[in-house]
């Protein structure tokens, strides 16, 4: 065998400072963080080997689960899939209301698994209100979607390099604000289908491009500049009518002259921010888009199981202490935050809570919060029997 890669030799840091995409989600992969506990494995009076043994059978059993899981979660969606290319049944009916609610009820269970939070109404509003595009004026029309629901993991920052308001021939590069993670479940009026469209790193100002309901128009000044043109060339035609050609039009042909520069630069201002906000969204559809629909589901059936890893196998070796263990903090949970953040950098808010409700759920450990912790050779033996079906008892993930 060979020799153990020192810890963090995979995880090297990099100059800029790291921004978590969430405080729920740990940022480190299930394999790595194995190794790092089992390196570590005398901290918690436990075996190195037995640590990695741990860790393959819970594997087993959450690849079980995890299949299952999605299998469910596929045959929910099917029907609702705008992108399904097999038969449907002759005699099924169209879906309720209460069908919706539950295949939302399921994706609303999926995303907090996945340590995703649903934006409330009047921060989706928030959202179009910090619409960055210069010269558009955005609304929603609430009367093309049936619902809409906006997900996210994580917010962070951004540089964008884009050019100064009152010096065009210069770049400045600003700070803007991000959603590192992006869901959108959203059905169209008269439509059946229920459309998932999964996004990374998506400017806050920029989230309205994405919604199927938000419309870019004129912004209020731009139409009155346009209204002011309009009527201050239809007013020096009259006066030039009334006048005749008096000296009084040279003063009006100037006058002229502005307000149609002033018009024609508000029209090709609004026009430069259409194809602005336009090449933003394909921008966000082709290279920050990361799945839509079923796929947009396999995506995230796939950070539930990482997810779920993570949080059994520290809630698990963290109950452990043995003599060789260090110094703990007051509570199981800031002792896991405390190893996070000196093995990899990172502050995360671990769900203590879920992690213990999962070790009993796996009869790992009982109820009860001050309850024993199963020894690891028996918990290796329950896993096992577990991941192969022999052994059965309540499932960590149900839709």
């Amino acid at each position: 065998m060979s020799a153990p890669t020192p810890p963090l030799a995979m995880l090297e840091s990099t100059d800029e400072p790291w921004s978590r995409p969430d405080d729920r989600f740990i940022p480190v992969r299930a394999s790595d963080l194995v190794h790092h506990l089992a390196h570590d494995a005398a901290r918690f009076g436990l075996d190195a080997d037995a640590v990695r043994s741990f860790a393959g059978a819970l594997g087993e059993v959450i690849d079980r689960e995890t299949g299952t899981f999605e299998r469910r979660l596929a045959d929910a969606y099917a029907r609702f899939n705008p992108d399904r290319d097999t038969l449907t049944a002759a005699d099924l009916e169209p879906a309720t209301p209460d069908e919706y609610e539950l295949l939302c009820t399921q994706l609303a269970y999926l995303l907090d698994k996945a340590n995703y939070e649903e934006l409330s109404d009047v921060e989706i509003a928030q959202a179009v209100l910090r619409a960055g595009t210069r010269n558009l004026s955005v609304r929603v029309d609430p009367t093309r979607i049936e619902f809409l629901r906006l997900w996210i993991r994580g917010r962070g920052e951004t540089t964008k390099r884009e050019r100064c308001r009152w010096r065009p021939w210069q770049h400045q590069e600003t700070k803007v604000s991000v959603f590192k993670r992006l869901m959108i479940v959203a059905r169209l009026k008269d439509e059946s289908y229920v459309r998932l469209k999964l996004f990374k790193e998506i400017p806050e100002a920029e989230v309205e491009a994405l919604l199927p309901h938000a419309e870019a128009t004129m912004s209020l000044w731009d139409r009155i500049k346009l209204l002011g043109t309009g009527a201050g060339t239809l007013g020096v035609t009259v006066m030039k009518i009334a006048v005749g050609f008096a000296a009084i039009w040279t003063l009006a042909k100037i006058l002229l002259v502005g307000i149609v520069t002033l018009g024609i630069r508000s029209a090709l201002g609004y026009r430069n921010a259409r194809i602005n906000r336009d090449w933003q969204r394909t921008r966000h559809l082709y290279f920050q888009n990361m799945g839509n629909n079923a796929s947009a589901l396999q995506l995230l059936v796939a950070t539930v199981k990482q997810e779920e890893f993570k949080e059994v196998v520290l809630g698990y070796v963290f109950s452990h202490s043995g003599e060789a263990a260090t110094p703990q903090p007051p509570t199981l949970c800031e002792h896991v935050e405390q190893y996070l953040h000196d093995q990899f950098g990172v502050d995360v808010d671990f769900d203590i809570a879920d992690a213990e409700g999962k070790l009993a759920r796996l009869g790992l450990r009982g109820e009860e919060q001050d309850s024993v912790i199963l020894p690891i050779d028996q918990a290796i033996d329950l896993l096992r029997g577990r991941g192969t079906g022999s052994t059965t008892s309540a499932r960590m993930l149900e839709c």
